[in-house]
């Protein structure tokens, strides 16, 4: 073993660490860093940490920013009207992962330019994938007699909201009848 080995071997075992929101200066009694489990931070949380040289040089502490963790799915919605349409309803979906709700930060995943919504329509529509067919607000779901609209979106951090169905709230497009005698009154 070279000593630029000798040295990196010894600078593994002593770099020390210490994380919380608000973490204390590491001392030589604190937890050594690990490559193999590293430590994980929490949203909000720090590291701070040093090393300790071959000759027992030790570096000035460092400290993180604080981690932002994203563990919030985004939610989407949709303006289906609940009421009985005489004409196909055009459906406008918005996702939003709000930054006011704690764990919820990191933004709308945006693929090819536009929102990362997928949806699926028809009678019984089937549950979503991020292979069907991505949200356009330039190219709308239209919905005709009988469909429903099912639809999720991810967000920056990766976030998966569940699916959700439009028959789960009873908002389905019905076509009304205008009776002949009646029309245009």
């Amino acid at each position: 073993m070279d000593n630029r080995e000798q040295v990196h071997d010894r600078a593994d075992r002593d770099r020390r660490h210490s994380v919380g929101a608000d973490p204390p200066a590491p001392t030589t009694s604190s937890s050594v860093y690990d490559p193999a489990h590293k430590p994980t931070l929490d949203d909000g949380q720090k590291i701070s940490y040093f090393s300790v040289d071959a000759r027992g040089n030790a570096e000035t502490v460092h400290s993180s920013a604080a981690a932002k963790v994203d563990t919030q799915a985004p939610t989407t919605s949709d303006d289906v009207p609940a009421s009985v349409q005489r004409a196909h309803v055009t459906v406008t979906l918005a996702a939003t992962d709000d930054p006011t709700t704690p764990g919820a930060f990191a933004g709308i995943a945006q693929i090819n330019g536009r929102d990362a919504i997928y949806y699926e329509t028809g009678v019984d529509p089937a549950t979503p994938t991020t292979a069907s067919p991505q949200y356009d607000p330039a190219n709308k779901p239209v919905l005709t007699d009988g469909q429903k609209i099912r639809y999720f979106a991810v967000d920056e951090a990766g976030n998966v909201e569940a699916s959700r169905c439009e028959h789960e709230r009873r908002r389905q497009v019905e076509w009304l009848m205008e009776d002949p005698l009646t029309a245009g009154l």
